[in-house]
This record gives C-alpha cells, structure tokens and sequence, in this order.
C-alpha cells in the first residue's frame, strides 16, 4: 500500500463536540477519564453520573466511530475507538477526540490513532517531566498515511480480523493465569485449614506473636533525585522488591526520622491496599530503604512463630477472609496496623510451620514459573499485536487488495 502522508487534521475533526456550561444538570452519560483507558481498551467501565455530579474536566462528547487519544501524562499510551452500542459517553478534557471526516474510515482512524505512527510521535513531542503533555495544535500536525478509503476498509478489514485472534490467544493465556491463581489460593486454603485441624492451642492474636509497623507519611519537599530508596505500593513486585522507579530521600533525614522503619533484609513487607497481595521477603539490596505510607514491615516477635510460616498466613485466604471484613474506606479500601490487631492466626507446632512453610515455598515456585511464562508468551503476543497494527497502516504489509 502506498500512501500520501498528511496532517492528521486533515482526517478528523479535533474535539468536534464540547459540554456547555449550561448543559442540563441532570443530563446523564458514561465518563471516561485517563486512568480507566488503556491502548485499544476500557480498563474500567464508563462511570454513569449526572452532568451536575460530574467532574470539571468531563466535556468532550463522544460519538460512535469517534477515536480518543491522550493528551496528558501520554506516557500511558492510552487510546482508543468507540464501539456501537455504547450509549452516551462523555471523556475527560485529558483525552482529545478525533472524529473522522467524511472519505475516512472510522475503524482505519481508529487502527491509526492506537498505532506507533501516532502514539509514539505524541510521546516524543510531548513537553513535561513529570505530567508530559501535548498540545491540541501539535496533534492535528502528526503527519499520517491518508490512503484512499477503499484501502483503508481492506485495512480496517484485515486487523479487524488478526488482532481478534490474537486477542482471543491472549485472553485463553489470561484465563490460564487467572485458574492457576484460584488453584494456588485453594491450595492455601486447604492447608491453613488442615494446620489448624493439627493438635495445638489452636488461633492465637496475630499481635500475641509478631509486631508491625507502617511507613511513614513524607512530605514531597523531602523528595530527591537520590539518597535513601523510599518504597512505594508499586515496588511490590510479584514476590519481590523492585528498585527501579523509587523516589529518594535525603540520607540524613532516613537517619534522623526514619532510622527506626528502615527495612531489613529478610523480613516481610506488605502492602495495606485493597488487595492485600502476597507478602514479599526484602532482598539484600533494598535493605536501608525507607518504606512508604501504605506499606508494613512485619515479623516475629515469639519463638513459636516461623517467618516463612507468617508469610504463608498473610499470604493465605484464611488471612484475606479475616482482613477483608476489617477493611476501611468507601472507594479504595484498606487496611492497617490497627485492623492487624484484630487478625487471629493458626499456630501449629514449630517444626509442622517449617514443613508448611517448605510446601508452600515448592508449590509457589511451581506456580510462579508457569505464571511467569503465560504471562511472558502474553507480553510477546501483545507486542505482535502493537507491531502488526502499525506495519498494516503505515504500508508495510502485503495486504491483499479486495477483489
């Protein structure tokens, strides 16, 4: 396919349709805003509120066909098509909505607009380190392939067609993820349960045999460029602690302030959000670092209780059932040092908590490797997905023509 190249103004109307403020307050609609948009689909249902309910920035009016495209904090790559039968739907002021000109396919816009000829030229041309953004101005100047709109169809057909089997593969691996989840979390509960079957005292105050501590709360102005690693919520990786993106404190202030909750290797850290998650076991090279508001060091306090076998328990559905009733908040639920003091554990023997513990250490390895491979396959078929939409716009795949 060859293609003239023009300004992507010159194929879609930028932001055509904007709420008045004089809109009737109780006129309704879905709200998409940048967090629940992901590159080519919803990460969350449209919230359904009333114009008078709604946020400031909720003014672009959204059609059937129209494509949305971030303009803030593009980092996110979000962007994304408007389906039919969606109903009304208004976008954040974040997002800029490109409706197609009359001779221009809406599903080849919307190909185009999720493509790196599009998505990767807003990212470089964005301006701002921290909340990066681009101009309404700069967008409509992107320069891309225009071809005729029979060609765009035969385009629009072809990855309509590929990318639902990928997306189809991608979905069974998900699903294959998300079974091996439920069976490592019925396998924990089945061998909490049966711990606590064993002949012992039975469920003691979780505060009878481990202490806690939550990170502090830190002021922005104490933030640096490096220093001391401060740990946040996102540095819980999977089962470990993942440096890369942490903020810095100053090494003085760690001292002065924070000397007492400074994490040390070995012992447990976890996170107070709405999903408890696995406990993760501090590795040598985050020890120092100074944890976060949101995040609790955790360890024994009592020889009967085994640190691996704490993780086991946190980690555990019999701790999740517990938690969850606890749990405080109205939209992001969440838990602390106090809701700990009202968890109840099973303590079998010692040496039964070290067999537990060694179990499920082998049954969380298993688990994790296969996880880690449907999870690495889904990451290589998603890039294939990313590479074929934008070598099928842009020309340089042999699609065959319609006959």
């Amino acid at each position: 396919m060859t293609a003239n190249y023009v300004p992507l103004k010159y194929l879609a109307h930028l932001n055509p349709e904007t709420l008045a403020d004089s809109t009737d307050l109780a006129f309704s609609f879905g709200y998409i805003d940048i967090g629940s948009l992901g590159r080519g689909r919803l990460r969350a249902a449209p919230e359904l509120m009333s114009f008078g309910d709604a946020p400031s920035r909720a003014r672009r009016v959204l059609r059937e066909g129209d494509s949305i495209l971030s303009t803030v904090r593009t980092y996110l790559r979000s962007a994304w098509t408007v389906p039919s039968g969606t109903g009304q739907l208004v976008a954040s002021t974040g997002f800029v909505c490109l409706r197609p000109r009359v001779g221009v396919d809406s599903r080849y816009l919307g190909w185009l607009v999720q493509s790196d000829a599009v998505i990767e030229t807003v990212v470089a041309r964005s301006v701002g380190v921290s909340y990066p953004a681009i101009s309404l101005d700069e967008v409509g100047r992107i320069e891309v392939p225009c071809p005729a709109e029979p060609r765009q169809r035969e385009v629009a057909d072809f990855l309509d067609l590929e990318t639902s089997r990928i997306d189809a593969l991608i979905a069974t691996m998900q699903q294959m993820v998300k079974l091996l989840e439920e069976r490592q979390s019925s396998w924990l509960h089945s061998v909490v349960k049966s711990s606590s079957k064993l002949k012992m005292p039975g469920m003691v105050p979780l505060k009878a045999v481990a202490q806690w501590v939550e990170g502090p709360g830190i002021s922005a102005v104490d933030f640096r460029d490096e220093g001391v690693p401060l740990l946040r919520i996102r540095n819980l990786v999977e089962d470990t602690v993942d440096l890369t993106g942490c903020g810095f404190v100053p090494e003085s202030l760690a001292n002065e302030r924070w000397n007492h909750l400074r994490v040390r290797a070995g012992e447990l850290l976890v996170s107070g959000s709405a999903r408890s998650g696995t406990p993760v076991v501090v590795p040598p090279e985050a020890a120092g670092a100074v944890p976060y508001t949101g995040l609790l060091r955790i360890w024994p306090v009592s020889s009967r209780l085994e640190r691996a076998y704490l993780r086991l328990f946190l980690s555990s559905p019999a701790f999740e059932v517990q938690i969850d009733r606890l749990k405080t908040g109205v939209g992001l639920q969440h838990w602390g040092p106090s809701h700990l003091s009202q968890i109840q554990i099973p303590l079998p023997s010692v040496d039964e908590q070290i067999g537990l513990a060694a179990d499920f250490a082998s049954e969380e390895q298993r688990h994790g490797a296969m996880s880690r491979l449907l999870k690495s396959q889904i990451g290589l078929f998603e890039e294939r997905r990313k590479a074929l939409v934008t070598l099928a716009v842009t020309g340089q795949l042999d699609i065959p023509e319609a006959a």
